[in-house]
């Protein structure tokens, strides 16, 4: 049954992803790099390299083993009070072992989330390029690299 629920859950942050990221009007594609277009090289000088994952995972050091229901309502056990068609809590963060600390993720107007969390989420070496608000230790994305294995 918590298979199941999980299940739902993930797929629902999925679809909702993509019928809400994408813009109805246009088509994009996306290099076979993995990389996604970048938008303003200016603004896309920030580069950091890590693992990503959720806050929730983040904090409590769960990475690999990070829990799927963390990326619909933000934290552990949360799917027991979690109804599908709740507002989704998905809190996306880079943990670089280097810094020893971790960075918000926010996904550019032009950037395809649900294929970011689908090629990135629960791995590692992932570099994100974008821009840095240090105040709100955040990273807006505009381009990712996921290495070759």
């Amino acid at each position: 049954m918590r298979e199941r629920i999980l299940y739902s859950a993930v797929m629902a942050i999925l679809m909702s992803i993509s019928i809400h990221g994408k813009d109805a009007t246009s088509v994009k594609t996306v290099e076979p790099t993995r990389t996604s277009p970048v938008i303003n090289i200016a603004k896309s000088s920030f580069q950091k390299k890590g693992f990503v994952t959720t806050k929730w995972c983040a904090e409590n050091g769960y990475f690999i083993d990070c829990r799927l229901e963390t990326l619909a309502c933000g934290g552990g056990e949360c799917f027991r009070d979690w109804e599908y068609g709740d507002k989704q809590h998905t809190d996306l963060v880079l943990y670089v072992h280097k810094d020893l600390q971790y960075y918000h993720l926010k996904p550019s107007k032009e950037f395809n989330s649900s294929e970011f969390i689908s090629n990135c989420f629960g791995k590692n070496s992932i570099k994100v390029v974008g821009e840095y608000n240090k105040k709100e230790n955040t990273i807006t994305i505009y381009e990712y690299v996921v290495p070759s294995e």
